[in-house]
Formats: structure tokens, C-alpha cells, sequence
């Protein structure tokens, strides 16, 4: 028996409510917390092998590198900017939906109740960092979110 995806975008009680994307949000931050406290052990230790700081101290090196090794610390950021958007496109792109939303079983929808393009769904991604408060709407109302609006896509439980 298929799941008729139309009939339930339809119906505002399916749609996705604030709690639900709340909480996929929260495990959403969780696993990438993880993710980046691991890039950034691995860089800061590249940093730390790179380096010719003469202090063995974490403040003394932290102050060395900023005034004399500067480029050292834009690569290590660099890399954890890459790590970041690396994450979020990889499940974009493989799984279409993120870690969050696999937990909390949501699933995004376009208007013609099929699964998004992969910019369609990039796009969302975007929109849903540059416009986050505007997310505080599902949770009073069974309104989907300007971002979802603009990108002309559901999230349904």
C-alpha cells in the first residue's frame, strides 16, 4: 500500500509543526557538533605540527599563531567552512532530506507532491540558515515556513 504524499501535504494536520522541526534541528546540531569537534581535533593538530611557535602553552601558541602565522589559522578555518558545507551537501545530495530529519521521520515534498531537485533542496538548506526566526510561525500556527514558500516545498511527517 503506497502513501498517497498529495492527500497528506494537503491535509495542514501532516505538515510538519514546530516541535517536529525543532527537534530534527536538535539532532541535526547534534551529529554535526560531532562531526566539527572531530574536523577541528584534526586540524588544530595539523596547526599545532605546522607551526613554529616557540610556546608549549595553549595561550602562548594561540597568541603566536594569530600574529605571526595568521594564514595557518585561515587554512584550519577554511577547512572546518568546508567540512560544514561538505556535510550538508552530502545529505542533501545522497539521502535528499538531513540527519535530523531521518531521525524524526520528515520527509520534503515539492508541490506536485514528488521529491525535490537536488538545487531545489540546496536552496531550502539556505534559505532555512538565512531565514531561521521566520521558522517560529510553525509553532503557533499550521503554516509552512517562508522558506518552504519560497522554494515551493513541504515538510511532512
Amino acid at each position: 500500500m503506497a502513501i498517497d504524499w498529495k492527500e497528506r501535504m494537503l491535509n495542514k494536520n501532516e505538515w510538519a509543526n514546530g516541535w517536529y522541526r525543532l527537534l530534527a534541528a536538535f539532532y541535526d546540531f547534534l551529529f554535526l557538533s560531532l562531526v566539527m569537534i572531530l574536523a577541528a581535533a584534526g586540524t588544530t593538530s595539523w596547526l599545532m605540527v605546522k607551526s613554529q611557535s616557540p610556546y608549549d602553552d595553549a595561550a602562548g601558541f594561540s597568541y603566536y599563531v594569530w600574529q605571526n602565522e595568521f594564514d595557518l589559522l585561515l587554512i584550519n578555518w577554511g577547512i572546518l567552512a568546508i567540512v560544514f558545507i561538505g556535510v550538508h551537501l552530502l545529505y542533501v545530495i545522497r539521502a535528499r532530506r538531513s540527519f535530523g530529519m531521518m531521525i524524526v521521520d520528515l520527509h520534503v515534498y515539492d508541490e506536485k507532491a514528488e521529491k525535490p531537485s537536488v538545487w531545489r533542496l540546496l536552496y531550502r538548506e539556505l534559505l532555512k540558515y538565512i531565514l531561521f526566526p521566520f521558522m517560529i510561525v510553525s509553532f503557533f500556527k499550521k503554516e509552512r515556513p517562508i522558506y518552504e514558500k519560497i522554494t515551493k516545498t513541504y515538510l511532512v511527517k
